[in-house]
C-alpha cells in the first residue's frame, strides 16, 4: 500500500510539472522545482521500502 501511494505521488507531481510547463505562470519554475524535489524524495523512500532487510549479526542464544 505504501508503494502504491508513492507511485500516486509521482503521478501527481508529473502532472504538476506538465501543467506548469504549459502555463508558465508567475511561479512556474518554483513549482516545477518543488515537484521534482518531491519526486526525488518519494523515489528514495520507495526504494528503501523494497530493499531487502539487512542481515542481523551476532550470537544466537536459545
Amino acid at each position: 500500500m505504501k508503494l502504491d501511494h508513492s507511485f500516486k505521488i509521482v503521478q501527481v507531481q508529473a502532472r504538476v510539472i506538465a501543467e506548469q510547463r504549459e502555463a508558465k505562470g508567475e511561479d512556474y519554475e518554483g513549482m516545477i522545482d518543488r515537484a521534482l524535489e518531491t519526486i526525488q524524495m518519494t523515489a528514495a523512500n520507495a526504494r528503501d521500502m523494497i530493499k531487502p532487510a539487512k542481515p542481523m549479526d551476532g550470537e544466537i542464544i536459545d
